[in-house]
C-alpha cells in the first residue's frame, strides 16, 4: 500500500468512526425523547408552584423532603428563575423544547472543546476528542434528567476560554454565574486564591452577587434565604450511602469499597 493510499484508508477510517459515533449519540438521545424525561417536569412544577403561591422551595427542611432522589427542586434560585417563562404553559412541548436545545448546545460545546484543547495538536487528537465526546455517557444521563448540567459545561468552557486568552473577567463571570446554577463550580476559585489570581476571584463575586440581586428581586429575600441558609447546609451534611449514586462524593466509594460507615 502507498503513503497515498494509506492516509485515505486513515481519513476514511476516522470519518466512518466519526459518523458512527454521532449516529449513536443521535439514537440514543431520540430515545430518551420518546420515553420521556425524569426531573425537569419536576423543576418545572415548582417553577410554576411559585407563579400560583410564591413559594420556590419546601418549608420543611428534613429528610423526608430533601434527601437523596427527592422529587424536589433543590438547586440555588437562579434556575428557577430561567425555568419561569417555561413554568406558564407546563405542556410536553416545552420540554422538548430543553431537549432539542440540549443536543445543539451539547453539539456546540464538543466544538469548542475540542477545537480549544486539542486543535493545536494535529488531526488525530481531535478526531479522537471527537469519537470521545459523542460516546459520552454522562451526556446521555443529563438528557435524560434535563438538568443544568450542559449549561455549567457551557460556562467552564468560558472559563478556560478566559484563562487561555487572558481575559480574567470572563473567567470569573463564568465561575460565578455556574456556582448559583450548582454549587460545585465553585470550588475550582480555589485554584485562583492559590495562584493568587484575586482578579477573578473579584470578577466571580462581584457576578454571583450580581445574579444573587436579580433572584432576590424575582423570588424575594425569603425564598434566597431559605435555600442558602437553611437548604444548602442540609444538603451539605448529606451523608453518603452505599450503593446511592446521588452522592458521588469520595466517602461513599470508600464506604462501598472499605465497608466504612458515613462517621
Amino acid at each position: 500500500m502507498t503513503t497515498a493510499e494509506s492516509n485515505w484508508a486513515r481519513r476514511a477510517g476516522a470519518i466512518a468512526a466519526v459518523l458512527l459515533s454521532a449516529y449513536h449519540l443521535v439514537v440514543l438521545w431520540w430515545d430518551f425523547g420518546q420515553t420521556g424525561f425524569v426531573d425537569l417536569p419536576i423543576f418545572l412544577a415548582h417553577a410554576q408552584r411559585f407563579l400560583e403561591t410564591g413559594e420556590l422551595y419546601l418549608d420543611t427542611v428534613d429528610v423526608a423532603t430533601y434527601g437523596p432522589t427527592a422529587p424536589v427542586y433543590k438547586f440555588p434560585p437562579l434556575f428557577g428563575m430561567l425555568l419561569l417563562p417555561f413554568a406558564r404553559t407546563i405542556e410536553a412541548g416545552d420540554l422538548y423544547v430543553h431537549w432539542i436545545a440540549h443536543l445543539a448546545l451539547y453539539l456546540v460545546a464538543v466544538g469548542c472543546a475540542v477545537r480549544m484543547f486539542l486543535g493545536a495538536r494535529g488531526a488525530t487528537p481531535m478526531v479522537i476528542g471527537l469519537i470521545l465526546a459523542l460516546n459520552f455517557e454522562p451526556f446521555l444521563e443529563t438528557v435524560w434528567r434535563l438538568q443544568v448540567e450542559l449549561p455549567i459545561l457551557l460556562l467552564l468552557l468560558a472559563a478556560f476560554a478566559g484563562i487561555r486568552f487572558r481575559l480574567p473577567w470572563l473567567t470569573g463571570v463564568a465561575l460565578g454565574i455556574a456556582t448559583l446554577f450548582k454549587v460545585y463550580p465553585g470550588f475550582l476559585l480555589v485554584y485562583f486564591l492559590v495562584r493568587r489570581r484575586f482578579d477573578v476571584v473579584l470578577w466571580s463575586a462581584l457576578s454571583a452577587i450580581l445574579v444573587t440581586l436579580s433572584t432576590v428581586i424575582v423570588f424575594g429575600i425569603d425564598q434566597n434565604r431559605l435555600f442558602f441558609l437553611e437548604i444548602l447546609p442540609f444538603l451539605l451534611n448529606e451523608p453518603p450511602l452505599a450503593g446511592n449514586t446521588s452522592n458521588v462524593s469520595a466517602a461513599r466509594h470508600l464506604q462501598e469499597l472499605g465497608g466504612l460507615s458515613p462517621a
